[in-house]
């Protein structure tokens, strides 16, 4: 199983039309969980990673450096790159 393939068993779980968006308003840490199990490395919380996200309840999965979650299941190098910390609506994210 991969990323990928958390995201969607996730996803089997919820409402139709359901998205990756809407796991990470809500089941972020369960994602993060389920791909730690799978991958390795850890779960983390975005505020206990930098101050400066004191306002972001995130839970992502750490690991090799990377920021991971169920619309980055990819990694961004940085948390600021993650689509729920720019801000990136349920609307922008469902056009992207």
């Amino acid at each position: 199983m991969n990323l990928q393939q958390i995201t969607k068993y996730i996803l089997s779980d919820m409402p139709a039309g359901s998205c990756a968006w809407d796991i990470n308003c809500g089941l972020c840490e369960e994602w993060a969980e389920a791909a730690r199990l799978v991958v390795g490395g850890d779960c983390v919380w975005l505020d206990q990673v930098d101050d400066a996200y004191q306002d972001v309840a995130h839970c992502v999965l750490l690991l090799d450096g990377r920021y991971f979650d169920s619309q980055h299941p990819s990694g961004v190098d940085h948390p600021s790159e993650l689509s729920i910390v720019r801000g990136v609506s349920r609307t922008d994210w469902l056009v992207l």
